[in-house]
Order: C-alpha cells, then sequence, then structure tokens
C-alpha cells in the first residue's frame, strides 16, 4: 500500500490568490493566500521578515525553508525560500509537506 502525506492529508493543492495587499508583501517573495478581514498593511513587515529569514537562510547554510505568517482575521502568506532537493535544484513551494518529528510536541 502505498500512502503519501499529501493523500493521508487530503492535500492535492495549494489554492493561492493573486496578491491583493500592499506592494510590499508582493516584493518581498510572500505569497498572500487570504488578505483576511482587516485592512492592515503588513508589507514593510513581511519584507523586514523575509529580509531576516534570507539572512539566517545562508547564515545556518539551510538548504531551503517556508513561512507561514497569519492574523487573528484570517490574513494568511507563505513565503517559500531556498531548495527543496539540493542535487536536482528543485526550489521550494508555499505548498511543500514537511515531515516533522517530537519538535511538533
Amino acid at each position: 500500500m502505498d500512502i503519501t502525506r499529501r493523500a493521508w492529508m487530503g492535500v492535492t493543492a495549494v489554492a493561492v490568490a493573486a496578491p491583493s495587499l500592499a506592494a510590499g508583501a508582493a516584493a518581498s517573495g510572500f505569497v498572500i493566500l487570504s488578505p483576511g478581514r482587516s485592512a492592515h498593511d503588513y508589507g514593510a513587515a513581511l519584507a523586514a521578515l523575509a529580509d531576516y529569514a534570507r539572512s539566517e537562510l545562508a547564515a545556518q547554510g539551510l538548504p531551503g525553508m517556508t513561512l507561514s505568517v497569519t492574523d487573528a482575521g484570517g490574513f494568511t502568506a507563505v513565503l517559500a525560500l531556498g531548495f527543496a532537493d539540493v542535487a536536482r535544484r528543485e526550489p521550494m513551494r508555499p505548498d511543500h509537506l514537511f515531515q516533522i518529528g517530537s519538535i511538533s510536541k
């Protein structure tokens, strides 16, 4: 029996809405999945977070990572950086799933 995490969780794809918030959010590389109910402009904060994540990716020698940001109003944004598979140069995508271990307790 071949079971994948995507099949187990019922994940087939991530619907990504076009970024509709601040230009800074789109310029930072974050993909806005949901604009939420508030009109808050997170552009500057997302740009600062993206800059920090990129510096840590390089400083720690990490192959790749994804970040997700959400607020109480339903705003959700995702940033994918680096590579999911370094040997094949496969870039990270917002819908990549990660195997987790005891760090999730």
